[in-house]
This record gives C-alpha cells, structure tokens and sequence, in this order.
C-alpha cells in the first residue's frame, strides 16, 4: 500500500502520494495486533496522515514511532517555512518592482519584508537545532 501524507497548505489539505517503485513489491510483513494494539497504532498513523503500513515503514527507517512522529513535525515546520520564504519573496519582489517602475518605495514595506526573512531564518535555524544528531561532527 502507497504511503500517504498530508502538506497543509491555505487552510486544505494536500495528500502525496510515494511513487510507484517500478511494480509490485515481492516482500511484506503480517503483524497481528490486540484491538487495543490495533487503535493506538491506527490513531498514531491516522494523526500523521499515513497509513498503517506507511506509518509502520516510516518509524522502522526512522528508527522508532516516536522518531516517525518527530520527523512528522519537522515535515510539516519544514512546509510552513518554505510558505513563509516565498511570501517574504513575493514581499520583497513587489519593493522592487515599484523601485524599478517609478523610483519609489515604502519603507515599512521594505523593513516588514526584511523582518519576515529574519524571523523565517531564525524560524529554520531553531528546526535545524531540533533535528536528531545536530552538532554531531
């Protein structure tokens, strides 16, 4: 079954789906679950937006379910800064379109679009600290 998850994006929901790896897969694994079992992990890979067999192969090559939850939380940080970067882009883009269409400019446009690409950066520097292994040289 094809992993499945979500990117939030204006208030909807995106679902990705993995490519196809040139057919079907010859291997897989039955796991048997209690109905207790069954709903925990049904509910964890539900709240990431996988499925159950997406979310059981994230967490083995993430090397835990909890590291598959927190890499979950970086994927979706990771989304909100790209979306934050190409508007402080679009920001900056219109300051320059009117200072190359008639000389002029607003200058508190200019500095909430330079705040904007400071806040993202510091935003994106705190995720990079989060990740797993940082500043293991």
């Amino acid at each position: 079954m094809a992993e499945k998850s979500e990117e939030k994006t204006a208030g909807r929901t995106k679902t990705r789906r993995r490519r196809n790896q040139g057919g079907a897969r010859p291997n897989r694994t039955v796991i048997r679950h209690t109905d207790e079992e069954w709903a925990r992990v049904n509910a964890a890979a539900s709240h990431l937006g996988l499925s159950v067999p997406g979310f059981y192969e994230r967490a083995a090559f993430a090397g835990s379910a909890q590291a598959a939850v927190e890499l979950s939380i970086i994927e979706d940080e990771l989304f909100g800064v790209r979306r934050l970067l190409a508007n402080a882009a679009n920001n900056l883009n219109q300051v320059a379109r009117s200072l190359n269409t008639d000389g002029s400019h607003e200058p508190a446009q200019l500095a909430g679009s330079l705040q904007l690409f400071e806040d993202t950066i510091a935003r994106l520097n705190g995720l990079l600290d989060s990740l797993p292994g940082h500043g293991i040289q």
